[in-house]
């Protein structure tokens, strides 16, 4: 990102941050160590970074310092009280709700006056890189170089995770990366629609990423990427105000949603998509009578809120196990994150953390209404609204936020947030002021 007048170990850790966030989006749950090496070289730099200890906090940013603090100390006693009580996952889990929120509360230190435009170009990229590597995945299958890249990712992912399914008319597959794009499709749509640069390559970018979504199968998409979507032009009404802002934004959305109809229309008629496996997998979301997953997904759930019922205010603390347990390998695991949440932290725990969730919506929006940024941030801040949305969604059926290849969708955000709190609540101290 912008490199100007900061110190060598300040560039290192950016420079890193960046890498981190793009391996995190292309090649997500693999890769490990050297992530955790990358996320080694951004703390040790930023703390050896004099601009960490000669830029000076707003009153609001040391609150939210403080915040996450109290999001340490809840994953604390909450993990505690899991220790006490022998569950299982109490130990495991610790990291997540304990460690990460006061780790990247530090790493937010990192954002700068212009990254929040900067780092789009970074996700247009990585979605660029996640699309390459799906279109290769696929295409290898297909012998298109003798099945190399195919094997290569399938021994990198496992074959549980990395998969491809023909049939005689159909086509589906399976690959981690796909979750990073239930962030990136409502981004690109809105990015498409609302940015100043660049929107004929995000809005085909965009028509490619939607492809790939409908070939892996995945139900929870259209959902969540219709939501995303509502809650980014939500935020975005003080950016479309005018009528000549507004019959050119509205006038782009209409061209845009007959580019994609077009695009999926003609996939059906030359059968790169099967319209009937298409109707049956979104018709299958409600059915909990036939199909696997959603009958999985009720058993989990009748288990899961009859213990709620037994402590429902606090929980049966970190990492405990109700009477269904879906995974051997961790018990504690629930497909319905947010329900498993409750089930452990119970009403309490959970209020304060949708709590923590809701504020940075309503600060993101925020942004979007603060004239002292400059609109490309202004509108940057509504694409985060629109992939945070759509994430957040699919997070309540399939535990994405649980491991830390997806951490950068909360706490990315969090660092822009951060960074313009002096923006939104208005103190003694100006938005960058060193000693």
């Amino acid at each position: 990102m912008n490199a100007r007048r900061y110190s060598p170990t300040l560039q290192l850790a950016r420079a890193s941050a960046v890498a981190l966030i793009t391996l995190s989006i292309v090649f997500p749950t693999v890769l490990q160590p050297l992530k955790m090496i990358l996320l080694a070289i951004i703390t040790v730099s930023l703390l050896l970074s004099p601009e960490t200890w000669t830029t000076r906090s707003s009153y609001a940013q040391i609150a939210l310092d403080l915040l996450a603090i109290a999001f340490t100390c809840i994953g604390l006693i909450w993990g505690i009280l899991g220790v006490l009580r022998g569950n299982p996952g109490a130990v495991p889990m610790l990291p997540v709700h304990a460690l990460y929120p006061v780790l990247f509360m530090f790493l937010c230190r990192l954002a700068r006056p212009g990254d929040l435009y900067l780092l789009s170009k970074v996700l247009w990229v990585a979605a660029a890189l996640t699309v390459a590597e799906q279109a290769l995945f696929l295409g290898s299958f297909f012998g298109l170089d003798g099945g190399i890249v195919f094997q290569k990712l399938v021994e990198a992912f496992n074959e549980n995770t990395a998969a491809v399914d023909v049939g005689d008319d159909y086509v589906l597959f399976t690959l981690p990366t796909v979750s990073s794009l239930l962030f990136l499709a409502p981004w690109l749509c809105v990015y498409a629609i609302l940015g100043e640069k660049g929107r004929t390559s995000s809005g085909l970018l965009l028509l490619l990423v939607i492809g790939i979504l409908i070939l892996s199968g995945r139900r929870v998409f259209l959902l969540a990427f219709a939501v995303g979507v509502a809650f980014a032009f939500l935020a975005a009404r003080p950016l479309i105000q005018g009528r000549g802002r507004l019959g050119g934004i509205l006038s782009r959305l209409v061209l845009l949603t007959v580019a994609i109809s077009l695009f999926v229309s003609l996939g059906f008629v030359f059968e790169l998509f099967n319209f009937d496996l298409l109707r049956d997998r979104v018709m299958s979301t409600f059915d909990f009578e036939i199909y696997e997953s959603n009958i999985v997904r009720r058993l989990q759930s009748d288990a899961l809120l009859g213990a709620i019922g037994e402590r429902p205010a606090f929980g049966s603390g970190l990492g405990a196990v109700a009477s269904y347990v879906r995974s051997d390998e961790q018990p504690w695991a629930y497909e319905l994150s947010y329900v498993a949440l409750a089930f452990q932290f119970g009403l309490v725990g959970f209020a304060l953390y949708a709590c923590g969730v809701s504020f940075l919506f309503v600060q993101l929006g925020r942004l979007a209404s603060r004239p002292q940024l400059q609109k490309s941030e202004r509108i940057s801040a509504v694409c985060f609204v629109a992939g945070l949305a759509a994430f957040i969604l699919a997070n309540a059926t399939n535990p994405y936020l649980a491991k830390f290849d997806y951490m950068w969708i909360i706490f990315v955000p969090l660092a822009f947030v951060r960074l313009y709190m002096p923006a939104l609540f208005p103190g003694r101290l100006p938005l960058t002021t060193t000693r």
